[in-house]
């Protein structure tokens, strides 16, 4: 799987983060409300927009964008700048395995939870993953059925897809600049 074009600068005050919670609302008869959580964690979106860009750089988004056939392939995607993550999903623990990849890269301050609550005992392996993730190794495998989560400062890596389908190459420097290119986090 690739990495989404790093390479090409998109500023933090370009790059719009949206957090989707997906929560089933019904309403009673006598007017109260009942409300289920239908996803665990949240879903993101990005909308990153590019001040300055060169003709090349607008192209290799193009191939990149071409390549992945608009919304239908998933890429990994590399938030822009490091910050402080929570609660971030790792995996859930089958009884024997001991080795995870981390929702990151260049992490620090890095804490591990079962089922929401710290633990030890775990080597960091910076960017010792697949596609140069970070990675935790703990000592005995976590119980079967824990959920494995992360908090850390660095940057965050999800797999994503294109929120377009559906782009006109004669514009898509301009809709780069103006608009910004759609990315949405997928599981």
């Amino acid at each position: 799987m690739k990495f989404y074009p790093t390479e090409i600068p998109s500023l933090p005050n370009g790059t719009l983060k949206t957090v989707t919670f997906k929560t089933l609302v019904s309403n009673l008869e006598n007017g109260r409300e009942f409300r289920r959580r239908k996803w665990l964690f949240p879903k993101r979106s990005f909308r990153l927009k590019y001040d300055v860009l060169t003709q090349e750089q607008a192209d290799t988004l193009w191939n990149f964008f071409i390549e992945h056939q608009g919304a239908y392939k998933p890429f990994l995607f590399q938030f822009p700048y490091k910050t402080k993550h929570y609660n971030e999903f790792v995996a859930q623990a089958d009884g024997s395995q001991k080795v995870f990849d981390l929702p990151s890269k260049d992490a620090q301050d890095v804490v591990i939870y079962f089922d929401g609550n710290p633990v030890g005992g775990f080597f960091f392996l910076p960017e010792g993953g697949e596609y140069g993730k970070d990675r935790v190794e703990f000592k005995e495998p976590p119980p079967a059925g824990a959920l494995i989560t992360a908090d850390f400062y660095g940057y965050l890596v999800i797999t994503a897809r294109f929120a377009e389908d559906s782009l006109s190459s004669e514009i898509f420097k301009a809709y780069l600049q103006r608009v910004g290119i759609g990315i949405v986090e997928v599981r």
